[in-house]
């Protein structure tokens, strides 16, 4: 971008500059003739057509991007962003029972709940978009089945309090959430997500049945309790995998990210959070804090800014491009009255001066077309892995910037080419 960028400001100048320099009256004054501006004239052309081209990679790439942040803006993360404040606690090691880690956060997610800025509380190992958490990978396979750990398929799990689904606006398809309390020695129970469901059962009947997860104590039993709709936890772009949500009474885990489902904005409750969880015994310093509706704007920044970035470098070329159509023309407009008042002097219309005034200039834009159609052809497997739903070589794309160079280069002719049609053949060859 920086190369196209500076190569554009240096073709926007350097007619300029040959202009300046070769004007009309200082070419008559010298006595330069017809040698002198036909190589200015082709040094303007190879300008002009690198403004035109350059401008076509520009347009063609920002237009791609444009639609590629669009589709990728449509994509459900599976949850329901607005409004929900999130932080992390890493609860120190606690000897003996582990329940009582269960009892922290009971406790700390009821007193959190009871906060005039907080709807509810709930609290996972870790949350969708957000880098920060822990993420297991475990073996699974159908109940019954003798598959050794190393040949298992994998599952992403998740370990959560009950109510998590409904804090971050998770779909429920099938079943229920978890109880509220599980008492010891009861079986194990899941939530799957709608792809691990199909996975297991293409029946469409999940719950109720059980698989088995190699985790803690070697493979163990979980019942599904409920199905819950695919959610997006690494980046819009990914595709589903297979994911399961153990309930914490169970399986008791010390860090987890805390989740708020706030009245107002999220940053609004920061504070009250912050002062509650650092009033809870034992004393655990909150951190990270973060809305799920930054995460997932970050999830697009991305392609916000190379969107916003080329639209802006697309901007520019088509400005230079129409400057420099414009220049080059009238250039040559300016070096060809003599030969125009002949011209007319002799009988031609001037509807046949200005056509082939729009004869250069769609000379000179259709060179620069052809080679821009070419970089982006080139150049499209640079940006393919950047692109979501969509490719680089994308037709209407390419089209809509060759539409707009094409508008603009006429639009950029057609001022000088009407000039040219009025020119007085009298005062031409009185001022030769």
């Amino acid at each position: 971008l920086a190369i196209a960028a500076a190569t554009s400001v240096i073709f926007g100048v350097a007619p300029i500059v040959q202009t300046v320099r070769s004007s009309a009256g200082a070419s008559l004054r010298h006595g330069l003739r017809t040698t002198t501006a036909r190589g200015h004239r082709r040094l303007l052309d190879v300008f002009v057509g690198s403004q035109v081209a350059i401008a076509l990679v520009l347009l063609t790439g920002a237009g791609l991007f444009a639609a590629s942040l669009d589709r990728l803006m449509t994509v459900d993360p599976g949850v329901d962003p607005e409004r929900v404040a999130s932080f992390r606690i890493s609860l120190d090691p606690v000897e003996g029972d582990p329940g009582l880690t269960v009892r922290y956060y009971d406790g700390l997610l009821e007193r959190l709940s009871q906060l005039p800025e907080v709807v509810s509380a709930a609290a996972s190992t870790t949350i969708p978009l957000n880098p920060i958490g822990n993420d297991f990978l475990r073996p699974y396979r159908p109940a019954g089945s003798e598959t050794a750990s190393g040949d298992a398929s994998t599952v992403q799990m998740r370990i959560v309090t009950p109510g998590y689904a409904d804090v971050v606006g998770m779909t429920l398809v099938a079943g229920g959430d978890f109880a509220s309390r599980s008492a010891p020695g009861e079986p194990l129970v899941a939530i799957v997500n709608e792809t691990l469901a199909r996975g297991l059962w293409p029946d469409g009947v999940a719950v109720g049945r059980t698989f088995e997860i190699d985790f803690r104590n070697g493979w163990q039993p979980y019942r599904v309790v409920g199905v819950v709709r695919d959610v997006k936890h690494h980046g819009l772009r990914t595709e589903s995998q297979p994911e399961v949500f153990l309930v914490h009474h169970q399986v008791p885990y010390l860090a987890m990210t805390v989740v708020a489902k706030t009245r107002g904005v999220p940053e609004e409750a920061t504070e009250a959070l912050r002062e509650t969880v650092l009033t809870h015994t034992p004393l655990q310093p909150p951190h990270n804090f973060v809305s799920l509706e930054e995460l997932v704007s970050a999830a697009t920044a991305e392609e916000r800014f190379l969107s916003v970035l080329l639209s802006l470098f697309g901007a520019i070329g088509v400005l230079l491009a129409c400057t420099g159509v414009y220049g080059v023309i009238a250039w040559t407009v300016s070096h060809q009255r003599r030969e125009i008042g002949v011209r007319m002097a002799l009988g031609a219309a001037p509807d046949r001066v200005v056509g082939s005034v729009f004869r250069r200039a769609a000379a000179v834009a259709g060179a620069g077309l052809v080679v821009g159609l070419a970089g982006v052809v080139l150049l499209g497997g640079l940006v393919d892995g950047l692109l979501f739903g969509i490719t680089a070589r994308d037709p209407r794309t390419t089209l809509m910037g060759v539409g707009l160079l094409v508008a603009v280069s006429t639009l950029a002719a057609w001022l000088p080419a009407r000039r040219a049609a009025w020119v007085a053949p009298s005062e031409s060859l009185r001022a030769e």
